[in-house]
């Protein structure tokens, strides 16, 4: 079984993160983790100023950041993933990696927010759960 966390950072993703290691006597083995983190794509004005490279750098380790505590977590339950940073939109990432990688099922936090929130400004969890086309476990 193939499972996906997409992780932000928040203490709503690391909720995701304890909720998949306390679920995973449920799962036949083997079972390979999949932690994500997606960070914004930087304005294309700063291609101008700051070399692809750097940028590149800069997306890496900010997302390697926003992964740390999760990692940590995982690597004290003794978890063995997978992490991974890309760049662009958080829920068109996820959804196409989770079709790339077969996954099998995806955890992660919601927000939980007010549903005009929501309507203004979309949730990462909503498009996932519209297009990922296999079990997502929602954590508030």
């Amino acid at each position: 079984m193939k499972l996906l966390v997409p992780v932000d950072g928040s203490a709503t993703s690391l909720r995701a993160i304890d909720t998949l290691v306390a679920k995973l006597s449920v799962y036949v083995p083997p079972v390979e983790v999949h932690l994500v983190n997606v960070q914004h794509a930087v304005p294309r004005d700063v291609g101008r100023f700051v070399g692809h490279d750097d940028i590149r750098s800069y997306h890496h380790e900010e997302g390697m950041k926003a992964l740390a505590p999760a990692r940590a977590k995982l690597d004290a339950a003794g978890v063995a993933y997978t992490p991974h940073v890309f760049v662009g939109d958080a829920a068109e990432v996820i959804v196409q990696f989770a079709r790339e990688q077969g996954i099998g099922e995806i955890v992660m936090g919601s927000h939980n927010r007010s549903e005009l929130t929501q309507l203004l400004l979309g949730s990462v969890a909503r498009e996932v759960l519209r297009g990922a086309g296999v079990p997502v476990t929602l954590v508030n």
